[in-house]
């Protein structure tokens, strides 16, 4: 379970960092 959160949390990560990338990127 813990290899399993970890990984969750590795793709939130990924997650907002892209979307604050997009949100910054065309405005």
């Amino acid at each position: 379970m813990e290899r399993l959160r970890k990984l969750l949390a590795e793709v939130d990560t990924g997650k907002d960092r892209d979307f604050d990338n997009e949100d910054n990127g065309p405005k």
